[in-house]
């Protein structure tokens, strides 16, 4: 596939050409000389004629592809190998692409180093489908380059697979020429089991895994029939953590719309009919969206990275920004950046999706990452966007957050809440013992099975420990090479698996304790205020170099307790923990952050705090004030050194408009003090017997009412800035006929203060 390009699933069938069912190829015999030279392949006939493959490989493996290709056309000059990026005229290349595999006569399935890539599954779909329903007219052959992993995709264990260290030599070459003629090789020596492994660890399953998938056929239909029969709904997989709700979104749902295969155990079930309303589901741009702390900002940049912009292009790279702003200040909707992504794609290829399906995984985002002006935002744009016929949604959510989003009213309103619980015992048996049985591998023994299953029933949300374990196991029985899974009984314990591993890390690695507990509590943890730990993301830059070589450890494959990854937001590389389960199944780490838990709950606070106060372009409204002020002062001087710098530059701004307040405030008081004397002045200047009423009444109450004075005084002074009633108040200690002389003169003096002090603040 073109580097830069986004998949979008395949189909368009009214674009692919001409019927497959019309294209009759006669039947191709292969003849090799010897020493091997330039095979041929040729008629029965013994007439040449063009040989047409479809080679579909990942483009982080285009080298390997382009090796292959050159090999082959070395072997049999008259083979027309289909490599895009050579074969391609200009125009609209997706239904090229998949008129190309309606055409071919062969199609070799390339998994390299680097696995399959999105655009692959598509790919063999669309091949996979002509091979069963024209049986005979195209033959699929899956090559195995080194020592890569066999995915899972359904049927593809049932082909003859060409495993090879050496797709470049020439035995390997002309043993796939005479598969791609659909003639009988020798079947691999490699056994399959040694080359996939069906359990993922702690990772969500994936498309590429859906023929090892269990137990979750009925919340995977649930979500397509609703997106078939209510497509202006909102499909909602909610549940605890580590119940499997993404692989059902990855393996199930998303897998379904690309096979176009109704959810099955272990595969898609082809008895049951496709929804006609889902239909042209290969045709749709399937677009993952993760919230995060921008989740508008992810939301273009899923949409825009099907435009195929030149990025050093300033004009060009600052459309995405444009329709950011469009979007949150309410100038665009989701149906103008639909018609945008249309018009764009059509432009350049002459055609364009037809529908686009946006995956929400983690929507609990939106309401513990993301601000509440921008979530907001998002989720009104979401359900008005879905009363566009060519737009459908589903999302993932932790039960955790439930009421967080039974808040956001708008979007609650529109949703279909899909509840996945754990797993019951005989659905957790599945998941244990029907992927090795489908590979030809044994467990040990009878009970081992079924004593696994019963640990991971104990532990609510235990499936991806469940799963690191037995990935565990297979990786310990490829190792051996006896293809039968082994395990002390007295080692069954689901999270002590991963609790294990860990400590064996550091028992490798002795000097990284202190530096691993920094990365694991400051960088890829968040703490929330009830103490409940969550994942996060650190980017590139925010790690040290010792911490981001660390981490890189961790995601080794001997490990895999890191994953690292490009975030499709912004384009950053992060690290985060390869599940959250790991936060709380290893003894130690809990440890570490029941230590650091109240400042990493100010952290995570005081990091949302700042993200929103620069979405929202620095306003003094959002900048930290009082008790939180005070606190954030504290933490920067006792741990400045565990806070990023944009946190450290966000309290300091704080504390610097805090500052300017105070002062404000102390040359207000000031000027009302000059104000009071101003205000005596002018009594003075209005009445010259005032000064000598107030002597006769200060005499007075020396003597006579002396603990009145100091009641009097102190009101007085307490109500500073109401001079006026200071002077009533006064009044009452001058005698009566004294004071009956007096008052009318009061109220012309405070008149004149309240001038005064009006004049003052004008200026």
């Amino acid at each position: 596939m073109p580097d830069g390009q986004v998949p979008i699933a395949s189909g368009f069938r009214n674009l692919a050409g001409p019927s497959r069912r019309a294209i009759v190829r006669p039947r191709l015999r292969l003849k090799v000389a010897k020493p091997p030279g330039c095979a041929k392949f040729e008629l029965r006939s013994g007439h040449h004629t063009d040989v047409r493959v479809f080679l579909s490989y990942h483009s982080k493996d285009r080298s390997l592809a382009r090796a292959i290709r050159t090999g082959l056309l070395q072997l049999d000059s008259g083979t027309n190998v289909f490599l895009d990026e050579l074969s391609l005229e200009s125009g609209f290349w997706l239904p090229k692409i998949f008129s190309r595999i309606a055409e071919a006569d062969s199609f070799l399935f390339l998994i390299g180093p680097q696995g399959i890539g999105p655009w692959q599954e598509v790919e063999y779909w669309t091949a996979f489908q002509r091979h069963v329903e024209e049986k005979g007219k195209m033959t699929l052959v899956p090559v195995i380059a080194g020592n890569a992993e066999a995915p899972g995709l359904g049927g593809l264990r049932g082909l003859n697979w060409i495993v090879a260290a050496d797709v470049e030599d020439d035995k390997t070459l002309h043993k796939i020429l005479t598969a791609l003629r659909g003639e009988a090789i020798e079947a691999a020596s490699t056994p399959l089991w040694k080359l996939v492994n069906p359990y993922r660890g702690l990772e969500a399953m994936t498309e590429a895994n859906a023929d090892y998938f269990y137990g979750r056929t009925e919340e995977t239909t649930g979500i397509l029939k609703c997106l078939a029969e209510k497509p202006n709904r909102f499909p909602v997989l909610i549940g605890a953590s580590g119940v499997g709700k993404s692989s059902i979104a990855l393996a199930g749902v998303l897998s379904s719309l690309k096979s176009m295969r109704w959810p099955a155990e272990g595969g898609g079930d082809a008895r049951q009919s496709w929804p006609t309303s889902l239909q042209s589901s290969r045709g749709w741009a399937l677009l993952t969206v993760r919230p995060g702390d921008a989740p508008i900002k992810a939301l273009v940049s899923a949409f825009t990275r099907l435009w195929s912009l030149d990025l050093t292009d300033p004009e060009q790279a600052a459309r995405p920004r444009n329709w950011v702003h469009g979007l949150q200040d309410g100038e665009n909707n989701l149906s103008d950046l639909i018609e945008a992504t249309q018009a764009e794609i059509r432009k350049r290829e002459g055609a364009a999706p037809e529908a686009i399906l946006i995956y929400l995984d983690q929507a609990e985002e939106l309401y513990t990452i993301a601000n509440r002006r921008e979530s907001e935002r998002f989720s009104n744009l979401l359900v008005e966007g879905l009363k566009d016929p060519r737009l459908r949604a589903f999302a993932t959510l932790r039960v955790d957050d439930r009421e967080r989003f039974e808040a956001d009213k708008t979007l609650f309103g529109c949703s279909e809440l899909i509840n996945v619980p754990p797993l019951r015992r005989d659905q957790l048996y599945k998941v244990v013992t029907e992927p090795p049985r489908l590979l030809d591998v044994a467990f040990e023994d009878e009970l081992l099975a079924t004593r696994l299953t019963e640990a991971a029933s104990k532990e609510p949300g235990a499936l991806p420990l469940l799963s690191y374990q037995l990935n565990s196991m297979w990786l310990s029985m490829v190792r051996r090479g006896d293809a039968i899974l082994r395990l002390p009984s007295q080692a069954i314990d689901v999270g002590g698996v991963l609790s294990s591993r860990a400590e064996d890390f550091l028992k490798a690695n002795p000097n990284s304790e202190d530096l691993l507990r920094r990365l694991l509590t400051l960088k890829l943890t968040t703490v929330y205020a009830d103490g409940n730990p969550v994942s996060r993301q650190a980017t590139r830059d925010e790690c040290s170099e010792a911490e981001w070589a660390l981490a890189s450890s961790l995601a080794a494959n001997q490990w895999r307790l890191v994953v690292i990854a490009t975030r499709d937001s912004d384009g950053k590389v992060v690290a985060e923990v390869a599940h959250e389960a790991f936060l709380s199944a290893w003894p130690r780490l809990e440890r570490w952050l029941a230590a650091e838990q109240e400042f990493l709950v100010f952290k995570g606070d005081v990091e949302r705090k700042n993200r929103e106060w620069r979405e929202a372009r620095m306003t003094d409204a959002g900048l930290l004030v009082g008790r939180d002020l005070s606190k954030a002062d504290d933490w920067i001087v006792s741990r400045k050194d565990d806070l990023p710098g944009g946190v450290i530059e966000f309290v300091h701004a704080s504390r610097i408009h805090e500052n300017r307040k105070q002062e404000a405030q102390i040359r207000l008081q000031r000027l009302v003090l000059a104000g009071a004397v101003a205000a005596l002045i002018v009594v003075l200047a209005l009445s010259g017997g005032l000064w000598a009423f107030w002597r006769q009444a200060q005499h007075q109450l020396q003597n006579a009412q002396r603990a009145e004075s100091l009641r009097l005084a102190q009101l007085a002074g307490q109500r500073g800035h109401d001079v006026g009633s200071a002077m009533l108040l006064a009044l009452e200690g001058l005698p009566d006929s004294t004071a009956d002389k007096a008052r009318p003169i009061v109220p012309e003096a405070e008149l004149q203060l309240d001038r005064a002090l009006r004049s003052m603040q004008e200026a």
